[in-house]
């Protein structure tokens, strides 16, 4: 019986040791290193002037999946060899594409202006702290990434329908010198720049090397005169800090943070209200006044700003009213003067007349005989002959065909031209291979498209041209 307790014992502690023994040890966590772009606090100031307000939300690996509209979900397969099998089976894998450049923006334009803001002639840029100056991209190169993405399963020997990316990468809508925004409305579009970062290893590699990144909008025009010239552009700079973050990974997918840190840019905006200096011995009553007091002075100083910035706005438009009525009287002085010019020519010409000598006499106009004489002004015969020269040139003008159009403008939208219509018939051609549509005025002459031109030009439309 001893012996028997004795043998039970022993087979329990066997059990609880081999038990032991085949419990998996616990696995360290892994530090992972990753980085986000954190806006500057003092750019923000920077980035609202003259009614236009604009908003950047920086796009990386870590975030992107907030923007459902630059990824795509993905489906392709592969050919796997498979152990004691001699023919390859295929499977299938699903991924996210994004279909940016990263690190990518979300740029939210508000204009508050009452005209169109067209970035036409804007310059779009993104700058880091080492000089490097990256350019705006459109849909073109994005399309030119598929396109290697795909070559590359496709060498692979994988499958992959692009349709439905292409489709998505079309509807995006990019921040680009074709932006047009109307008047009143708010434009939420995307910024891309053709920075060689695809993958998340090299996207590290490139913000481990750089402090802050800053992206430039020059040129946009803010103010614009009844003509449609522009008269006021301003630039909106938005510097972003490069922020580190060291984590833990751990088996079951957590992570903590253990590390942050974040490189401050050196920006300052322009203008910068000082801060209130602060005393560290006081009572509770002394720190609530002061705090209301430094509050108040905040509030002042900020006014004080903003009424200093109108007062000199108001100074530069009423210079510019100024130059414009010294000039618009000394174009009516000289109006005054040709017209008193001409006005003594004509009495001139009534009162003098040759004799067929060299010399000039001043005589009262002689009466008009039957046989008019070639030595005397006749001002009968002047108005015939000009009459006639210009018959003579109506009959040549008109008699050409009327072959040459006026191409006004090319969008995807479409646009209507309501102060064109009283020159000539606005036609539409859609452009081959994209979609957009030429808008188009004719049909003119030679002779008659040079001067609507001039007419079409002086309306707004600066980039219009003669098109055969």
């Amino acid at each position: 019986m001893r012996t028997l307790k004795f043998g039970i014992i022993l087979f329990c502690v066997f059990l609880i040791t081999s038990c032991a023994l085949l419990k998996p040890k616990p696995v360290p966590p892994k530090k992972i290193t990753t980085y986000e772009l954190s806006i500057n606090e003092l750019s923000k100031r920077d980035l609202q002037k003259d009614g236009v307000t604009i908003n950047i939300n920086p796009i990386t690996h870590e975030n992107y999946k907030r923007y459902p509209t630059i990824f795509n979900a993905i489906t392709y397969s592969l050919l796997q060899k498979i152990l004691f099998s001699s023919k390859p089976v295929r499977r299938e894998y699903s991924d996210f594409f994004i279909l940016t450049n990263l690190p990518a923006f979300e740029v939210v334009i508000s204009n508050n202006t009452d005209h169109i803001i067209n970035l036409n002639k804007s310059a779009i840029r993104m700058v880091d702290d080492i000089s490097n100056t990256y350019e705006a991209v459109g849909k073109g190169e994005l399309h030119t990434k598929v396109n290697i993405y795909h070559n590359v399963i496709r060498n692979k020997g994988g499958i992959w329908d692009i349709t439905s990316t292409s489709s998505k990468i079309n509807r995006l809508r990019l921040l680009n010198k074709s932006t047009e925004i109307l008047p009143g409305f708010t434009e939420k579009t995307y910024l891309s720049f053709d920075n060689p970062s695809l993958g998340k290893a090299e996207l590290n590699s490139f913000f481990a090397s750089r402090k802050y990144l800053k992206v430039l909008l020059f040129q946009v025009p803010t103010r614009l005169d009844k003509a449609g010239n522009i008269t006021r552009t301003q630039n909106f700079e938005c510097y972003f800090d490069i922020k580190r973050i060291d984590k833990l990974l751990y088996a079951d997918g957590k992570t903590k943070v253990i590390n942050e840190q974040i490189n401050k840019s050196s920006y300052s905006p322009p203008t910068q209200s000082p801060k209130p200096q602060t005393v560290t011995q006081r009572s509770s009553g002394q720190k609530t006044q002061s705090r209301s007091t430094s509050y108040a002075k905040n509030n002042t100083e900020k006014k004080q700003n903003t009424i200093s910035s109108e007062r000199e706005k108001l100074a530069q438009d009423k210079k510019e009213l100024e130059t414009l009525l010294n000039e618009i009287k000394q174009e009516r002085a000289s109006l005054q003067q040709e017209k008193s010019e001409i006005s003594k020519n004509a009495t001139r010409k009534n009162d003098v007349f040759t004799d067929g000598s060299n010399s000039t006499r001043l005589v009262t106009k002689p009466q008009q005989s039957s046989q008019a004489s070639t030595s005397y002004y006749n001002p009968d015969l002047l108005k015939s002959s000009n009459s006639e020269r210009k018959a003579t040139k109506n009959r040549v003008y008109t008699s050409q065909p009327k072959t040459k159009r006026i191409q006004v403008a090319a969008s995807g939208r479409t646009l209507f031209f309501n102060d064109l219509e009283h020159l000539g018939e606005i036609l539409t051609e859609p452009v081959p291979g994209r979609n957009m549509t030429r808008y188009q005025l004719g049909y003119f002459s030679e002779y008659e498209v040079k001067n609507v031109l001039l007419e079409v030009r002086s309306i707004g439309y600066k980039d219009a041209f003669v098109v055969k």
